[in-house]
């Protein structure tokens, strides 16, 4: 009877380690998906901003070209300036939460493992005779991120790309957009 209650309480105990070493890994698996969505989300909606921005700069840039009077070129120009420091805001603010993720560990959070937030390949060419322009994208530059943390054994990534079609084609006028990822692949490239 003793041996029987001995082993029927080793077996109670060893369940309720293992029940609580789930839970401790359910939460780890929880915080880092939530700091990796709320990451991708905030660099999806910067590049979104930028992409719209960069239309509003081509209207307005071709509403210049038609030469008008110069109370609406002043009125113009004004809203282009305010467009290209909307810009420099969004690829600003995303510089210092690169260096956040850095200096934090991801979400803060002692024991996370990071990998570096990617850097946005926007240029932004000199004015030219109309004035400032929208902001390019780097030739060589796919566009498709990864973001990923971990705190061992748990893992989590997302990826932030522009769309493409059904059949494989960038769509250049579609929106970006982020999802979840698979860890460990640090390079995705445009052949996605």
């Amino acid at each position: 009877m003793g041996f029987a209650c001995s082993t029927l309480a080793i077996l109670l105990f060893g369940v309720l380690v293992f029940l609580r070493n789930t839970r401790s890994l359910a939460e780890v698996q929880l915080r880092l998906d939530h700091c990796i969505s709320k990451t991708a989300l905030e660099l999806r909606s910067k590049l979104n901003s930028i992409e719209s921005s960069n239309g509003r700069i081509r209207i307005i840039r071709l509403a210049l070209i038609a030469d008008p009077e110069p109370s609406t070129r002043t009125l113009l120009e004004t809203t282009l300036f305010k467009e290209v420091l909307e810009q420099e805001l969004h690829l600003t603010q995303w510089k210092g939460r690169q260096l956040s993720w850095i200096a934090l560990s991801g979400c803060d959070q002692k024991g996370d493992r990071i990998y570096p937030l990617p850097k946005i390949p926007w240029i932004r060419d000199p004015p030219d005779a109309v004035g400032l322009q929208p902001l390019r994208w780097s030739a060589n530059s796919a566009k498709n991120f990864h973001i990923e943390l971990e705190h061992s054994p748990r893992q989590s990534a997302a990826r932030v790309f522009q769309g493409r079609t059904a059949e494989g084609v960038e769509d250049v006028a579609s929106k970006w957009s982020a999802q979840w990822a698979p860890p460990h692949l640090q390079f995705w490239t445009s052949g996605y």
